[in-house]
């Protein structure tokens, strides 16, 4: 979508919609403050392989405070079922913040109670972490699931438009939604590639998702859930991605994710699988064999918080995630990353939670030229407070 296509939607909308009165914004926001408590990261791997991907040998121990993102949210109340919404995130914060993101910022119109349409840089409804789960004060862990946030770069959010409806029966509420957005495109000044072999940031589809889209095909998806299964806080759904990457417009790329999400007294449960498939990517190719290649794998989260603690809500929780990628011509050769944390938090009030956290790091990635493979293994232990204002 062109950035006269983005203007003339956005003057679309507004148009359809005299301007209120009296427009009011809102303010609130979050910090996610950490503490490092102790990390060992070790990267190993043949001399030749590790200078292929950019790397050296280490072994590397950290500690200290830092900020790991503070977020300010804005809302408009343009008309009564319509709104504007936007989230700016700041990273990297010392004398002077080092990244600011716009991580969404859309028009909301609710035609209908059970209708919705959104047009702008939407979060996808794709799978259900990416919507309900991405931000610290929406979860109990420390850290989300690393392949879907490091490397497919959750929240997955674009320029585009998003639309869905809710079906009401007696067994079950059936969403249905689907969306129209730029898509992920190639390395930037790599046309041919999408993920790079380069470790660790080159490998990460996050920076994939440009302010334009760069080629002539929009990327198409969308999500079907079945909610409040008999009535209880049961929530399944898949999902489906379908676009070009390549500035061409000829090589694909699509995601099939399937969700499950279980709530009862106090257990919570969050098991969700991801497949990608991708063709014509020159730039993995030279790490795992092939230019067209898959992704399976998936993460389970799981939690508990009935227990009262000093007049706060403790909860302990466990997750795990296991992700493999292959070429498709059948050779062995594979990208594996395993992730596995433990840990507790303390929800003191709406606005307070303290957590803590341990973290243990798997990824192998190969060099199929070379022969070889780099490993990075890595073990955290991190505490945080989570506020919001």
């Amino acid at each position: 979508m062109s950035r006269r296509s983005q203007a003339t939607l956005a003057a679309f909308f507004l148009a359809a919609f005299p301007a209120a009165a009296a427009a009011k914004v809102t303010f609130t926001g979050y910090g996610d403050l950490r503490y490092n408590a102790g990390a060992n990261l070790t990267l190993e791997g043949p001399t030749a392989t590790l200078a292929k991907f950019g790397a050296v040998p280490e072994h590397a121990t950290s500690r200290g405070f830092n900020a790991s993102v503070m977020g300010l949210f804005a809302s408009t109340q343009i008309q009564e079922n319509l709104q504007f919404l936007s989230d700016i995130t700041f990273r990297s914060i010392g004398n002077t913040v080092g990244q600011l993101q716009i991580q969404y910022a859309y028009l909301d119109w609710t035609p209908l109670a059970d209708s919705r349409v959104r047009a702008g840089r939407v979060t996808l409804p794709f799978g259900y972490f990416n919507e309900n789960r991405f931000y610290a004060f929406q979860r109990y862990e420390v850290t989300a699931p690393v392949f879907q946030s490091s490397i497919l770069g959750l929240p997955i959010a674009d320029w585009g438009v998003t639309g869905a409806q809710t079906f009401h029966f007696s067994k079950a509420n059936v969403e249905a939604a689907a969306y129209v957005v730029n898509g992920y495109g190639n390395v930037s000044g790599q046309k041919s590639q999408l993920r790079s072999e380069s470790i660790p940031g080159g490998i990460s589809l996050a920076n994939n998702l440009a302010a334009t889209d760069n080629n002539h095909k929009p990327a198409l998806g969308g999500r079907l859930s079945l909610r409040d299964i008999g009535g209880r806080n049961l929530d399944t759904g898949v999902s489906y991605y379908w676009g070009d990457w390549d500035a061409s417009g000829l090589e694909p790329m699509y995601m099939v994710d399937a969700h499950l999400h279980a709530a009862a007294a106090g257990f919570d449960l969050l098991v969700e699988a991801l497949h990608i498939g991708v063709r014509g990517d020159t730039g993995f190719a030279q790490s795992i064999g092939s230019p067209d290649w898959s992704t399976d794998g998936g993460f389970a989260t799981l939690s508990y918080d009935r227990i009262n603690v000093a007049g706060g809500q403790l909860a302990p929780f466990v997750q795990y995630e296991s992700y493999s990628s292959r070429p498709n011509n059948g050779d062995p050769t594979r990208e594996i990353l395993e992730a596995g944390t433990a840990g507790a938090a303390l929800k003191l009030s709406p606005q307070l939670m303290l957590k803590a956290e341990y973290l243990h790091l798997g990824y192998m990635i190969p060099d199929r030229a070379g022969g070889g493979s780099a490993s990075l293994r890595g073990d955290e232990t991190q505490l945080a407070a989570v506020v919001t204002f």
